[in-house]
């Protein structure tokens, strides 16, 4: 039976989990725009899975925010990288922590950009390891470098650590410098690393010279 957009809005919290999951895939735009905040907390793991990369970048931010780990680990990756900057701005940290490390790496370089310092500061080292060299240079790209942890800095690959710019270079506390790793410090280029001042060149320790 095919449903109008009023009545999407009007099903039931229980009504909704009752779809299976080719009827999600089959609401238009505008339904999954009627689709209240406290229909989308009751979907299931495989509803979640269903949408479309389209229906994704239809939901609401409010909609998206309420969305569970489970919820959020359920969507495809498609879906991930068709999100509006917008919606991945609007995402908690706690949502970024559920990204699995396959949909972060779907996440384009804009999307990332987007990201705000908390969210940031929130990705995991599986996560941050996922990312190509591009990626992680446009996480970077509208905040400094020094709000990486360590342990994200001493995650970074040797393809993430060549692709920083010299401001990001600059930007990296001693503390940080002394979390990379030697191979990480190793690829850094002449032009890289004379951008550390005193204090970052005297963070590298004995082990990081191989």
């Amino acid at each position: 039976v095919k449903m109008e957009t009023e009545d999407v809005a009007a099903i039931t919290t229980a009504q909704i989990t009752g779809l299976t999951p080719t009827q999600i895939a089959s609401l238009t735009t505008a339904q999954v725009v009627a689709i209240t905040t406290a229909q989308v907390a009751q979907l299931g793991t495989a509803q979640v899975a269903a949408l479309t990369s389209t229906q994704a970048r239809a939901l609401e931010t409010a909609d998206l925010t309420t969305l569970n780990s489970s919820q959020v680990q359920a969507l495809t990756t498609a879906a991930v990288a068709n999100l509006s900057t917008a919606q991945v701005k609007a995402l908690t940290t706690d949502q970024v922590v559920a990204l699995t490390s396959a949909q972060a790496k779907a996440l384009s370089t804009t999307q990332l950009s987007a990201l705000t310092t908390a969210q940031t500061a929130a990705i995991t080292t599986e996560q941050a390891s996922a990312l190509s060299g591009a990626q992680l240079a446009a996480l970077l790209s509208g905040m400094q470098a020094s709000s990486l942890t360590t342990t994200q800095v001493a995650a970074l690959s040797t393809a993430q650590v060549v692709a920083l710019s010299t401001k990001q270079v600059s930007e990296l506390s001693s503390t940080q410098v002394a979390a990379l790793t030697g191979k990480s410090l190793a690829t850094l280029s002449t032009t890289q690393l004379n951008q550390m001042n005193t204090d970052q060149v005297g963070a590298i320790t004995a082990g990081q010279v191989v």
